[in-house]
């Protein structure tokens, strides 16, 4: 029985890593014009809170993850 359960603990943690690599594998595929994102945050800025303003930037450059789209708005805000 308990060959079993670290068998499956095993193939788990397998699988968790092989996902983990193909998902760093595809948001590598994905490239944004960096000036253009920071004009488009500039615009959030101009109705939006910084908190929204990330939200739509992760949205509209979908595989962005959170720190980059902050870092996006934060140039954003220093250029203001």
């Amino acid at each position: 029985m308990i060959y079993l359960l670290m068998t499956v603990v095993l193939v788990l943690g397998g699988l968790t890593y092989i996902q983990a690599t193909e998902i760093n594998k595809l948001k590598s595929l994905f490239s944004y014009n960096q000036s253009k994102m920071i004009k488009d945050a500039l615009e959030y800025l101009k109705v939006m809170n910084e908190i929204q303003t990330i939200k739509n930037i992760r949205q509209d450059y979908y595989p962005i993850d959170l720190v980059q789209a902050k870092k996006i708005v934060e140039k954003a805000k220093s250029r203001k």
